[in-house]
């Protein structure tokens, strides 16, 4: 993150998840906020990677049958391929 672009959050907490947060932080000897940031990061990064799955899949289904569907060798050939591999 560039130097002065950082924003503050407030984030209220009960007793018994803030005891949990510091407890990690002093685990690992860091900061409660560097461990809070983390798992903001870590979440945030997860909601991403979830959106992005959830739009290759509508793609896929809104595809299934059309010219953009898979060739149906190629598919047959990817199965094969793949079963071999466990075999």
């Amino acid at each position: 993150m560039a130097r002065g672009t950082k924003k503050n959050l407030h984030v209220p907490l009960d007793a018994a998840l803030h005891e949990r947060l510091a407890a990690q932080a002093q685990r690992i000897r860091a900061p409660v906020t560097t461990v809070a940031r983390r798992a903001i990061e870590a979440w945030t990064a997860e909601q991403e990677r979830h959106a992005e799955h959830e739009a290759i899949r509508a793609y896929a289904e809104a595809m299934v049958g059309s010219g953009a569907d898979l060739d149906e060798e190629l598919e047959e050939a990817a199965s094969r391929e793949c079963l071999d591999a466990t075999s």
